[in-house]
């Protein structure tokens, strides 16, 4: 049986070996990996700035490009920031 876990959630510290190693560890052979959003995100939230949106979203995209097979990245969007849209594109 193959497991994809769609729905892991990225710190900023991981490396892809260490990722690869847990997914074995847990008989799990893909994962859609979110970027890293706000701690604070339960409540009203300060946008998130320009510069921690990109680092977040460089990233989960480092990951995903050191194994396309095994890492799905998926940018979490902040929608209270004011450049999100040019983030985006």
């Amino acid at each position: 049986m193959r497991i994809w876990d769609c729905h892991v959630h990225c710190m900023g510290r991981e490396t892809a070996d260490g990722l690869r190693r847990q997914m074995d560890a847990a008989g799990v052979n893909r994962v859609t990996l979110l970027s890293e959003f706000p701690a604070n995100f339960r409540g009203p939230c300060p946008p998130m700035k320009r510069e921690e949106m990109h680092a977040a979203a460089q990233h989960v995209a480092e990951l995903q490009r050191a194994d396309p097979e095994r890492i799905c990245g998926l940018f979490w969007a902040d929608p209270c920031s004011e450049s999100i849209l040019e983030e985006v594109e």
